[in-house]
């Protein structure tokens, strides 16, 4: 089913300039679209609104206007609310006749309907409920074209094809004939072959990680063995030297009697007890010795008073019997001194004189006695002294001997312990497992399980091979270098014949576009796939870059109304009908009619509006609209 999109009508009510606007777009013909600015006379007809209509149109359909802009912005900036561009149009079956009517109502801001879009036929409703994308893709797939095949080759306030990028000359020739289904095809080839490509080196990088772990576990069989082999025979010398030890230490036992430090201690003790026997007689004689002391002092004492009475009663014999004192008069009485009292009295002193001599001859054996008893009392302290300078040796001694007996014994003990526990060590070594020997079979294991592992990750990586082909060969299929350059090719043709035509008509065939789809690259040997418009100017330059602004503003005019024939010529949605926004601007007067010329043959088979203030070429549109701006509000007047 080949179809025909026509449009209607434009209605828009609060959007940019407008406050309320009606545009029937029905039929075909040239119209012209002039300005009047009346609140800025200086201006002209600049600043009216002129191209606000095709910014209403297209934001109407898509959403944004031709530049881009969005939301807020399209809204009219003295109201700010209650915003509305609603697009009539409808298809018409060439085999058929048949008809469908859409309409088209996007809403900003609005009172009751907020920011919805709605879409629907007369009686039927195609929106959405609350999913503006998704209805705005029914819209898009009706009129068979996006936003920017539309502002392209549709609804154009600017020329973009040539001047553009390679990737944009490809991107809007897919939008305009469809072909980008064909790059989303491709984009997911190319994921495809991303995650292929992503996929080979993850398991590339697995395949170096699994011989990376079979030569660590090559290398840790290696040590495993020779710790194997090492252990064995450290294990071994270390038996043998416990087996010497514990030898030695039984020869060291059976050699040490301890009973030998045990009698010299009980020696030490025994004699230790007798000097302390012998000790306990000390104060007795202490005591003894201390009373002939005294003794002694005392007959000392009366020896030296009898003595000394002795020599006295001796002097006073020796005067009693010289007979000086007769005559004289008694010291004590005052009595005069007889003789007869001389003669007794001298008598008496004889007597007392061999009395005193008999006691002092006792006295001297007394003392005679008390000296020897001291003496020998003297020699029995220092006996007892050398008993006590004894015992203090003994006891100095006795720690000693006491610690080389705890020493000993702690010794023997020590070696009695050490010899259990070396041949408990023995033991254990003789029913020890070699750890190695478990380790080793565990890397074994370890090893057949890594090269099994790696045996699967080849053969999935020939998978992801057989996979990543398959991938490489829908992109390139699918690329600019297969169905597609098959398709553009097709269309090159018709392309390079329609603007041919339209070259001729204005530059009377100076001038001629070719489109391409491969460029040969300096070295001869190979094309590269790239999108670009050869232009030849017979008088002229060699690129689209090098020819005046006359020139190129005539070759984009050619190029759009092209790519309108493109898109009017694709699969089975045709749209007639053509915007362009100041095609004179860079042309001059002499180049006018043939532009004209050019516009009346395309108006034959759609409708044309050409935004214009170029008051010459009035009377050659076959309808003027005037779009006039007064009181900061834009109004459509026909005429």
């Amino acid at each position: 089913m080949t179809l025909d999109i026509l449009l209607d009508s434009l209605e828009l009510e609060n959007i940019l300039g407008f406050e309320s606007l009606f545009l029937d777009l029905s039929g075909r013909g040239l119209s012209a679209v002039d300005g009047e600015n009346l609140d800025n006379p200086a201006l002209e007809n600049n600043g009216s609104g002129k191209t606000s209509l095709g910014h209403g149109l297209t934001y109407g359909l898509f959403g944004k206007d031709m530049k881009g802009r969005i939301g807020d912005k399209m809204l009219n900036r003295y109201v700010r609310k209650n915003g509305l561009a609603r697009v009539r149009f409808h298809t018409s079956d060439r085999g058929s006749g048949q008809e469908t009517h859409y309409i088209v109502s996007r809403f900003r801001r609005h009172a009751k309907f907020k920011n919805e879009l709605h879409f629907e036929t007369g009686t039927i409703d195609l929106t959405v409920k609350q999913d503006v994308d998704a209805t705005q893709a029914k819209i898009e797939e009706i009129l068979g074209m996006d936003w920017l095949a539309w502002t392209t080759a549709v609804c154009i306030d600017r020329f973009r094809f040539i001047s553009g990028s390679d990737a944009e000359r490809k991107e809007i020739l897919d939008r305009i004939l469809g072909y980008d289904q064909l790059r989303t095809i491709e984009e997911i080839a190319r994921r495809d072959m991303r995650e292929a490509q992503t996929a080979y080196s993850g398991v590339t990088s697995e395949l170096a990680g699994h011989d990376r772990r079979l030569g660590e576990c090559d290398e840790g069989i290696r040590m495993s063995q020779a710790n194997e082999t090492s252990f064995s025979v450290e294990n071994e010398r270390s038996i043998q030297e416990a087996v010497a030890e514990i030898k030695r230490l039984e020869g060291l036992l059976a050699e040490t009697d301890v009973a030998d430090s045990s009698a010299q201690l009980a020696g030490l003790r025994g004699r230790m007890a007798e000097i302390d026997e012998a000790l306990k007689g000390e104060a007795p004689l202490f005591e003894m010795l201390r009373t002939c002391e005294t003794e002694s002092a005392t007959h000392s004492a009366n020896h030296r008073r009898d003595s000394a009475e002795l020599a006295n009663l001796e002097r006073e014999q020796r005067d009693l019997a010289s007979g000086r004192l007769t005559g004289t008069r008694c010291a004590a009485c005052k009595q005069p001194i007889t003789a007869e009292f001389v003669s007794e009295h001298l008598m008496e002193v004889v007597k007392e004189i061999a009395s005193r001599k008999e006691r002092l001859a006792a006295e001297n054996d007394l003392l005679a006695q008390y000296r020897e008893a001291i003496r020998e009392l003297n020699e029995a302290k220092r006996g007892f002294e050398t008993l006590k300078t004894e015992r203090g040796q003994l006891v100095a001694v006795e720690p000693e001997l006491v610690a080389a007996e705890m020493k000993r014994a702690q010794e023997l003990s020590a070696a009695k312990n050490r010899i259990e526990n070396l041949r408990n060590n023995v033991h254990e070594k003789r029913a020890a497992t070699n750890p190695h020997t478990e380790y080793l079979e565990t890397e074994r294991t370890k090893r057949k399980k890594i090269l099994q592992e790696k045996i699967d990750k080849k053969a999935e990586l020939e998978r992801i091979k057989a996979k990543l082909a398959d991938a490489e060969f829908w992109v390139t299929g699918f690329g600019n270098a297969g169905i597609k350059s098959l398709l553009l090719d097709h269309v090159m043709g018709p392309f390079t014949e329609m603007t041919r035509e339209y070259t001729r008509m204005v530059t009377d065939d100076q001038i001629t576009l070719r489109l391409h789809t491969q460029k040969e690259l300096k070295s001869k040997d190979e094309k590269r796939d790239v999108c670009w418009v050869e232009v030849a100017n017979r008088h002229g330059g060699e690129d689209y870059l090098d020819q005046s602004g006359g020139e190129t503003a005539r070759i984009d005019i050619c190029a759009a109304i092209g790519l309108n024939d493109l898109a009017a010529s694709r699969s089975n949605r045709t749209i007639r009908f053509l915007f362009l926004d100041e095609p004179f601007e860079k042309i001059d007067a002499a180049g006018w009619p043939r532009i004209m010329r050019l516009l009346k043959k395309v108006a034959e088979t759609r409708k044309v509006l050409v935004v214009s203030h170029l008051p010459d070429l009035r009377m050659q549109f076959d309808k003027r609209l005037l779009v006039r701006r007064q009181g900061d509000v834009s109004r459509l007047v026909e005429a």
